[in-house]
């Protein structure tokens, strides 16, 4: 075996740390590249999440615009409805001031007027 595979061969504190030294900048290399890949992933999302939010914005206002339309349609409707009963409830009343009237002045005759006494 040659020595520089000997994994039992001494090692100095100057090729340790160079060793060491290696080891920190690939692994910084790597969480720099793990760090530009997730920047770039953020951004995709973040793109991806603008892109559906704003469809999903336009779908709400759509349903909104439809649903406004169906309820000023049933609106109109009842509106129609209560109108028709009023009417029907107002022809079947329309003479009952004139009635009443009547039926006051038979049950209720006028009073006669009293006299005073002279005192």
């Amino acid at each position: 075996m040659t020595e520089s595979r000997d994994m039992d061969a001494a090692v100095t504190r100057r090729e340790f740390q160079d060793g060491v030294g290696v080891l920190r900048r690939e692994f910084q290399d790597a969480v720099d590249l793990l760090r530009r890949e997730l920047d770039l992933l953020r951004r995709e999302v973040q793109q991806g999440f603008e892109v559906f939010s704003g469809r999903f914005v336009a779908a709400l206002e759509a349903s909104e615009r439809r649903l406004m339309a169906e309820l000023r349609g049933q609106v109109r409707g009842s509106e129609e409805e209560l109108a028709g009963r009023l009417v029907a409830v107002d022809d079947q009343y329309k003479d009952l001031p004139g009635r009443v009237t009547r039926l006051e002045a038979k049950v209720f005759p006028p009073r006669k007027p009293r006299r005073r006494r002279a005192g």
